[in-house]
């Protein structure tokens, strides 16, 4: 494994490359050192050669983290790392690759402006696809599908040509004796036009023949300065030999090299591994015996355990011998002993072996069928069930029509199925299965039209001996019944579309069948106002019928029908009486509402002007002349019946209206206070001073129909007599004391009622 170290610094400059072109850094490079040998693993005595290359490294990239990574300016196409076309590039990592991902259009790797003034090399691997595998590993062949290097000294205006990699070299024609179809390395010298300030690079493909075609790839870019013998120590720390010799090594256990780049500013450093392979015991396993039917292709392949790798393998079997793995199909003339013998890379000469044996014969197992029959005509719920019992699992299956892999089959129709199980080794055994199907129960329902909160036979006359199932059930009352009925609501606006299946099944057939009901809102409709049955026709005036609700988004309306067969949508009248229309819509669905018209005149009601109260009673207002039924009342209490009770005194208003008018009546009401003795004066002071001179009640007794007031000294003589209801006894030269009153008069609730009452005078003397 390479190390790469001191990227740090080269990375961080790089950040600054994905400017635009008028903003372009133009970057230096940082330290770089790369150490390779020739073989990674040696035997014991055996020599690796050293190489090194260092300098000042402007960009490198492996793509071993599997993206594109920093240093380029563009990079307009899709790639791809996952090594789609065989090894892993020349080192052994992921690369970048220009596949079916890439699309049709220009393929291109642009890096960012560097500072090359100095001078350097561009270092990178290459490879193309062969031409004509499959894609995405299909090879360029046309003269123009190769692939450019290329430098642009003016931020890309203008590209100058280093090399073009001709997939038509040698007239090769993208093939493999086209030497870049193989993974090689490619070193360039900086060409002296390319070494400004501000110089980009790329790799460009103009054409291709599409997607799926002309693929290449690239690996370990390097571009960087050539390393300066004057300020830099370029050396292998373990001997100090100079970096830039190949170098012999011959190690005797594993060691690590490391490789040294130092300048005045900057030391970077590699390390490579070469491995010392030591020869260990080990053991090899041919494998399990087998028995295989003649002429069926095998893969022998034994396995190595104990030891340390590499190994190599080889096969002596009757009638042949082979490399390791053993691809062939033996015949009768091979059956016998496989003996596999391995040895190791550094001692060739010690073998160890193990032996197989392979036995040609008929297959060593057979095969059973579990056949579930199709439950009705023209449907797809058969199976067929499939078991394997015998030698050598594990088994493969292929079943013909469809060229399925499965062991069983699931959800078939009726026909002809033939199966091949192959076993590990590759026998066979062909078998056939037919799966029939019952009679049909032809039925032959039809969409149709069905109208909300209906109720409908469907399949009134079922075929004899023949039980049905219906779906979705929840529509039918009875979903196993021969004849169901169906039942829905649909509030609209739109149709309720209701995929109805039918499964029929006698003793010898079957049938199923789907149709669509379409369940249709019924018409919107009322006449007048929503929710009233009936309206007033005032003064004999003409009014017009018509349905208030829209049934826009309902199915269209196509029929109007009135109660005397008029079909219009309007309906003009000024008769009392019962009216109706009924709506039918394109599916054929009605509705009806029904209106009674009612005659009417303006109200006139009458009321008494004034109501009369007994104290704190309830009194019962109401007006007379209006009819109650086809009228609306409001009061001045907000109260809106006919007759509304009230004990407090004062104005109430009443409003009477109907379809045709208003009129608005105003009654009092007066309440009589009861009166008892203490709603009397006792005292009055007849002494001439203008003041409580006259005894009076006012008018306490104004609605007494008979009045009568007698005054009596303690003597029982009387000294005053009046039928004024005030009273106003103003006495003269009376002696002070208490005199005894009685009063005869008619009370509120109409009764004759008598109080006596003490009155106490006093005068000054």
């Amino acid at each position: 494994m390479l190390k790469k170290l001191r990227y740090a610094a080269l990375f961080t400059s790089l950040a600054f490359g994905f400017q635009s072109k008028s903003q372009a850094q133009c970057l230096s490079g940082a330290c770089q050192a790369q150490a390779t040998t020739s073989a990674s693993q040696i035997c014991p005595g055996d020599t690796a050669i050293l190489t090194g290359n260092g300098g000042e490294a402007l960009l490198f990239n492996d793509f071993n983290n599997q993206t594109v990574g920093q240093g380029w300016e563009t990079n307009n196409t899709t790639v791809s790392f996952n090594n789609p076309c065989g090894a892993n590039g020349v080192d052994g990592t992921p690369y970048l690759w220009f596949g079916n991902l890439s699309g049709a259009g220009q393929r291109i790797l642009t890096s960012v402006d560097f500072d090359v003034a100095a001078g350097g090399v561009i270092n990178f691997d290459l490879r193309f696809s062969i031409q004509a595998q499959a894609s995405p590993c299909e090879g360029p062949d046309l003269a123009n599908e190769g692939v450019y290097l290329q430098y642009s000294t003016d931020f890309g205006a203008n590209w100058i040509t280093i090399f073009y990699f001709d997939p038509n070299i040698n007239g090769s024609g993208g093939s493999a004796a086209s030497p870049y179809t193989q993974w090689a390395n490619y070193n360039f010298v900086m060409p002296p036009g390319a070494q400004t300030q501000c110089t980009r690079f790329r790799w460009f493909q103009g054409g291709n023949s599409g997607a799926g075609f002309d693929h290449w790839g690239l690996d370990n870019i390097y571009i960087g300065a050539l390393a300066n013998p004057g300020n830099t120590t370029f050396i292998w720390l373990d001997n100090g030999a100079p970096g830039n010799v190949p170098r012999p090594v011959s190690p005797t256990v594993t060691t690590d090299y490391v490789l040294m780049y130092a300048t005045l500013t900057d030391t970077c450093f590699d390390t490579v591994t070469v491995e010392v392979l030591n020869y260990t015991p080990f053991s090899v396993d041919a494998g399990p015996d087998r028995t295989i039917c003649p002429n069926t292709p095998q893969t022998f392949d034994g396995t190595v355990s104990g030891g340390v790798a590499p190994y190599t393998g080889t096969w002596v079997f009757p009638a042949g011998a082979g490399t390791d793995p053993l691809n062939f199909s033996p015949g009768p003339q091979n059956a016998g002993n496989f003996i596999f013998t391995a040895s190791h890379f550094c001692e060739p000469g010690i073998f160890v072996s193990d032996t197989l044996v392979v036995t040609i014969g008929p297959p060593q197992f057979s095969v059973a069928a579990d056949i579930d029959s199709i439950s009705c005509f023209e449907t797809n719920d058969g199976a067929i069930n499939i078991t394997v019992v015998g030698q050598t699992p594990p088994f493969t299956y292929l079943w013909t029509p469809g060229n399925l892999n499965t062991q069983d089959l699931s959800n078939i129709g009726p026909g002809t199925y033939s199966l091949t199980v192959t076993d590990t080794f590759g026998c066979q055994i062909d078998t056939v299965y037919t799966l029939s199907q019952p009679d049909q129960i032809a039925m032959n329902f039809i969409d149709r039209f069905i109208c909300s909160d209906d109720s409908v036979v469907i399949n009134p006359n079922p075929l004899p001996g023949v039980t049905y199932s219906w779906l979705p059930s929840a529509f039918f009352t009875q979903p196993n019944d021969a004849s169901p009925v169906f039942y829905g609501l649909n509030e609209g606006p739109q149709y309720d579309t209701i995929s109805v299946a039918v499964e029929a099944i006698s003793a010898v057939g079957c049938g199923r069948d789907t149709f669509t009901i379409y369940l249709s809102p019924l018409p919107q409709i009322a006449l007048g106002i929503e929710g009233f049955d009936t309206l007033v026709i005032c003064n004999k005036d003409t009014i017009f019928l018509s349905n208030s609700l829209s049934n826009v988004d309902y199915p269209a309306i196509t029929d109007n029908l009135w109660q005397d067969g008029a079909t219009s949508a309007v309906y003009p009248t000024n008769t009392a009486g019962v009216y109706w229309l009924e709506l039918t819509n394109s599916a054929g669905c009605t509705a009806r509402d029904s209106l009674e018209l009612i005659d009417a005149f303006p109200p006139a009601p009458i009321i008494d002007p004034i109501f009369y109260a007994c104290g704190n009673e309830f009194i019962q207002l109401f007006a007379t002349n209006y009819n109650a039924d086809s009228t609306d009342v409001l009061w001045s209490t907000g109260e809106l019946t006919d007759i509304i009770s009230v004990n407090t005194a004062g104005t109430y208003t009443l409003i009477v209206s109907n379809g045709c008018a208003a009129d608005t009546v105003t009654t009092e009401l007066i309440q009589i206070p009861l009166i008892n003795e203490e709603t009397l004066p006792n005292i009055f002071t007849p002494d001439g001073n203008d003041i409580n001179d006259v005894y009076t009640v006012g008018s306490l007794f104004e609605y007494s129909a008979k009045f009568n007031v007698k005054v009596f000294n303690r003597w029982g003589n009387k000294v005053f007599e009046t039928e004024d209801k005030e009273i106003n006894w103003a006495p003269k030269n009376i002696s002070d004391g208490v005199y005894f009153m009685t009063i005869l008069y008619v009370d509120c609730k109409n009764e004759e009622k008598k109080i006596g009452h003490s009155v106490t005078v006093i005068s000054s003397k």
